[in-house]
């Protein structure tokens, strides 16, 4: 057997174990409670809690989910359904307000994000171990996606970026220029996960003279959580809404 044939061997057979090894690592995160920060459109903080409780805030909005169940606390301190919020917004037509509820709606626990990524990657590979915040030892898995994964979900944020004006609708996206993947980072010291991020991009092509070469600008997608306190995250939510979440024992 040659070189080159042993060198792809050996990629084949790491493969599975760096899936398996990040896979396992994510479930032991869900195991246990655990504090997050997300950097993203928005910037949202939360707790995650093994009895299938997540708890998220963006700016003055706080929600909490616990399975299906779910309803958001606002600056006036009542706890409401994301639909009676998105209604409010929309009466006063507040669309940040909207889209922070959409953005609380959809949110994953960061664990289960990672468990999802893992399942829709065409590879994952291990890295060189890396220092989170300088400070955390990690080993590092990169994730790589199929261009449609990607593709989909930018076409979809430039449309909402169009109609929201934050950005300009451009002549041409340039399909060619797509670069996506992920990295989840696992701590060495617990096998814990302590970081995912997850970032795509695209060129678009803006024809502003018919006579001169069009302006190219990158659109970028970057979504990164950062865990911790695991297993320290406490809970602090009224009696009264545990009852209406349905939550028996925390």
């Amino acid at each position: 057997m040659g070189v080159m044939h042993l060198l792809l061997l050996a990629a084949l057979l790491r493969q599975p174990a760096a899936l398996d090894e990040a896979k396992a690592a994510a479930e032991k995160t869900g195991a246990a409670s655990y504090a997050f920060k997300v950097a993203g459109r928005f910037e949202r903080s939360g707790e995650w809690f093994p009895s299938q409780l997540l708890v998220s805030r963006i700016d003055k909005f706080q929600s909490a989910r616990h399975q299906e169940t779910m309803l958001v606390k606002g600056p006036e301190g009542l706890w409401k359904t994301p639909q009676e919020r998105i209604g409010e917004a929309t009466e006063n037509q507040q669309k940040d307000v909207a889209d922070m509820m959409k953005t609380l709606e959809e949110a994953r626990a960061p664990h289960r994000m990672a468990l999802e990524l893992l399942a829709e990657a065409s590879k994952v590979s291990r890295g060189d171990d890396v220092d989170v915040e300088g400070t955390i030892p990690c080993r590092v898995f990169y994730l790589s996606f199929r261009e449609e994964r990607a593709r989909k979900e930018l076409d979809e944020q430039i449309e909402k970026a169009g109609k929201r004006g934050t950005l300009d609708k451009p002549d041409k996206i340039l399909w060619s220029s797509v670069r996506s993947g992920a990295q989840i980072y696992v701590r060495k010291s617990d096998g814990l996960v302590a970081r995912v991020a997850e970032h795509a991009s695209v060129k678009l092509s803006y024809q502003k003279d018919p006579e001169q070469r069009p302006d190219e600008k990158k659109y970028e997608l970057k979504l990164t959580l950062n865990l911790s306190e695991h297993g320290a995250a406490k809970l602090d939510l009224p009696v009264e809404l545990k009852e209406r979440l349905g939550i028996k024992k925390d």
